[in-house]
């Protein structure tokens, strides 16, 4: 009789079950969308800080009279590195073996001069002497409409960047650029006149949610939405 009732004493009846599957339903109804309510929110409170950090840079250029560029780490590989802020006071100056490229190489005529990220449209055949040999202006804006940035010697200025657990530079794109940049590092550099690049900065969580950074290039503000805003054709 006793070994009989330990018997039925073992395991779960099946009102038993239920009430315990409708228990895990309802915890799971309430925990799951607060986990992604917090993970919006770290989100939101990335992609604020980080405006912040923006508009304090375009304010430090033009007090300091120094070239800042802040540089942002891209790709799913970079979702734990640190957005640095890099200065320079030297002025921007072209690498001087790039200017003895063969004449071959240049870009087609009619192709405009980019550099950090504006697009000057430039017809670099107009520049060619007589006798097909290159002029000096011709030389040196060849390397720039070749898509090779200026060259300066730019030192960290202040602490890296974190954006937080989960949460990365999805893609960067600054007036002048086609597309996105996607995979690499992207710069977004502020000047002493007071003036920075147009860009949009795209942040994204784990969970794919998406805010985007608008910079406006005259005043340094940011603007802020809670979707991925694509770049004006």
């Amino acid at each position: 009789m006793v070994h009989e009732r330990k018997r039925h004493s073992v395991g779960f009846t099946l009102i038993e079950a239920v009430v315990m599957v409708a228990i895990i339903a309802l915890v799971a109804a309430v925990v799951v969308p607060t986990m992604a309510g917090y993970s919006r929110a770290e989100l939101r409170r990335a992609a604020a800080e980080l405006a912040g950090a923006i508009r304090s840079t375009y304010d430090e250029a033009a007090l300091t009279g120094a070239t800042y560029r802040m540089v942002f780490p891209l790709g799913k590989s970079a979702a734990k590195a640190r957005i640095r802020l890099e200065k320079t006071a030297e002025p921007f100056a072209f690498d001087p073996e790039a200017l003895g490229k063969a004449q071959d190489e240049a870009p087609k005529p009619g192709t405009g001069l980019k550099l950090l990220g504006m697009d000057i449209p430039i017809d670099t055949s107009a520049l060619a002497e007589e006798d097909g040999a290159q002029n000096p202006l011709a030389a040196l804006l060849q390397p720039a409409a070749a898509g090779q940035d200026a060259v300066s010697t730019f030192s960290p200025a202040g602490e890296a960047r974190e954006l937080g657990d989960g949460i990365r530079v999805l893609d960067v794109w600054v007036e002048g650029v086609d597309h996105p940049e996607t995979e690499g590092e992207s710069y977004l550099y502020f000047f002493p006149s007071g003036y920075t690049q147009r860009a949009l900065v795209h942040l994204q969580d784990e969970d794919d949610h998406v805010y985007t950074l608008l910079v406006q290039p005259l005043t340094g503000e940011v603007r802020l939405e809670d979707r991925y805003v694509e770049a004006k054709k």
